[in-house]
Parts: C-alpha cells; structure tokens; sequence
C-alpha cells in the first residue's frame, strides 16, 4: 500500500444510509482551488451532507480528516471524479460547493438527490452518464455558470426545480426516454436557446402535453437529434411548440 504524505489528507465520509457500511470503500482524488490533491474514500452510496462547509451543518460532523482537524473542503473543491461503484449522491451532498467546477460521474450512477449540487455557481458543463435514471428536486438549482446540459439515455425523471435559475444555460441535448419533468423544472432559465430532443415531432408534442408544467413551449425545439452526429447533423426537423 502506498504511503500517504501528510500533506495529502485523507478524508472518509461516514454514511447515514444503512446499508451502505457493508460497501467495500472506493478511493478517489480530487483536485482543490490551490492545486492540492485530496484523497477522499467513498461508500457505494455518497452521504447526506457529505461534504465539510456545504448547505446543512451536519457537514461538518460527517467529515472526518486524517489528523483530526475538520477541513472545509467545500470551501476548495474544484474537480471532482466521483468513482466508479457509486449508485446514488443523496440530498445536499455537494450544495453550495461554490468553487467547484467540474464533475465526472460514474457509468454506475443512479440517482442524484435533491439539492446535491445546489448553488455550485462555478459548474460549466453537465455530462451525465447513461445509467442515470433520477434527477432529484432543485439538484442543480442556482447552477450558474452550466451553459450546456446533456442528459443521459436513460433519464426518466427531474424534479420540482431540477436545473432551475440555470440563468446561463443555452442548450439542453435531451433523450426521448425522459417522461417526467416537475413544475419549474428549468424556470428562470432565460437564456435556454435550444432543445436537442432524440424523438420524433409528435414525441415532442406528447412529451409537452403530459409534462405542461415543464413550460418548455417557447424552447426552440431540434427533433430527430442524432447525439453522433452533433457537428454535422443531417436528419433534424426544427419544431417551434
């Protein structure tokens, strides 16, 4: 095993989901503000609150540093790579992270929670994978600086408030597989120049007529949107709903 500098912390997360301790833990490294490496071990599922100086206090009480000191790791957190294994990222875990701006997810990830990267103003793009089913209430609400989103595959549900107050966000690339979109799912997003929708004009329609409070209807809508031929697109009807 490879010896750990004390100039590099090492920070477990301790988990308020019960079955999550039977979980082998998974090391990650992220990259802070100053350059500095942080290892971090992760359970299959990341905690409420996991991370010191985000939304609630209990925060603070669910980071554990190497030398007992609490490092306000949301207060630097710049890159993160969330590992491979990891299902779900509960409610708060990452909100108000204000210096993060990067986020890989994992291909295992299912669900992310509500309000777990709330008011991460600094995030720029959004890449989610195609296990990705749920996206919970105001999870990226106050996201300012996302001007690209790029919902997975297989993405059924966002909730009340999901990508709300996006006010820089310009493109969305959406899959046809999405069904539910909640009330003010992305409200306040007054910059949101086009939808890439994978369906057909009529899925458009249906998906606009089941999901009204959405209030996508004055979006610029590209159906028939090919995700590999996104510089060169040939089949693509533009629909204005």
């Amino acid at each position: 095993m490879q010896q750990r500098s004390l100039s590099t912390p090492l920070l477990f997360f301790m988990d308020v989901c019960s079955f999550v301790f039977a979980q082998k833990p998974t090391k990650v490294l992220v990259s802070t503000t100053s350059g500095q490496a942080v290892m971090l071990i992760l359970v299959a599922i990341i905690s409420q609150a996991a991370i010191a100086g985000c939304f609630r206090g209990a925060a603070t009480a669910a980071v554990h540093p190497l030398h007992g000191r609490t490092q306000n790791l949301g207060e630097i957190l710049k890159d993160l790579v969330i590992p491979e294994g990891v299902t779900k990222i509960c409610d708060y875990a990452f909100s108000r992270c204000k210096t993060l701006e990067s986020i890989k997810f994992p291909s295992t990830l299912k669900k992310i929670g509500d309000c777990a990267f709330q008011n991460c103003a600094n995030i720029k793009e959004l890449n989610f994978p195609d296990s990705l089913v749920s996206i919970g209430e105001y999870t990226f609400y106050g996201c300012a600086s996302i001007k690209k989103l790029e919902l997975g595959n297989n993405v059924k549900d966002i909730g009340i408030s999901g990508f709300g107050w996006c006010k820089n966000l310009e493109l969305v690339i959406m899959d046809k597989s999405l069904s539910h979109v909640r009330a003010g799912a992305f409200d306040d997003c007054q910059n949101l120049k086009q939808i890439l929708y994978t369906g057909t004009d009529e899925e458009w329609m249906n998906f606009v007529t089941r999901n009204p409070q959405a209030n996508l209807n004055n979006v610029p809508v590209a159906c028939n949107f090919k995700p590999d031929a996104f510089f060169a697109p040939k089949n693509i009807t533009t629909s204005q709903t």
